[in-house]
């Protein structure tokens, strides 16, 4: 599902049926958990400020039916450093388990449980 607004954008376009050809047929007939899954959810863009961050939290705490949330690194240029922040961290449901800490490099593809 594609909106008007991805017009202007081909690469993007393009990526975005590529992500969904992942999903929908890569993933869904592996993975248990995703029966079912026939769409996604809108696309988020984002580009952050310098000290922007997020707070912990639940991509779907409300459950509407969204499973999965899948991040995408397109930054490119100068390398990362852990100065520069932006990792996303992943606490696992596990009482005591340690969170996972992702560096936020480019073309590095990330998916979680957007309700966990």
């Amino acid at each position: 599902v594609m909106t008007e607004s991805t017009k202007g954008f081909p690469r993007l376009t393009d990526l975005m049926r590529r992500m969904d050809d992942f999903v929908l047929r890569g993933l869904v007939p592996r993975v248990p958990r995703l029966e079912g899954l026939a769409d996604r959810s809108d696309c988020m863009v984002s580009i952050y400020a310098d000290g922007a961050r997020f707070q912990k939290h639940v991509d779907n705490p409300n459950r509407d039916g969204r499973l999965l949330t899948t991040i995408l690194y397109l930054n490119n240029g100068e390398p990362w450093g852990t100065k520069d922040g932006g990792e996303l961290c992943i606490f696992p449901s596990a009482l005591g388990a340690p969170p996972a800490n992702f560096e936020p490099l480019g073309g590095r593809l990330v998916l979680f449980w957007a309700d966990k």
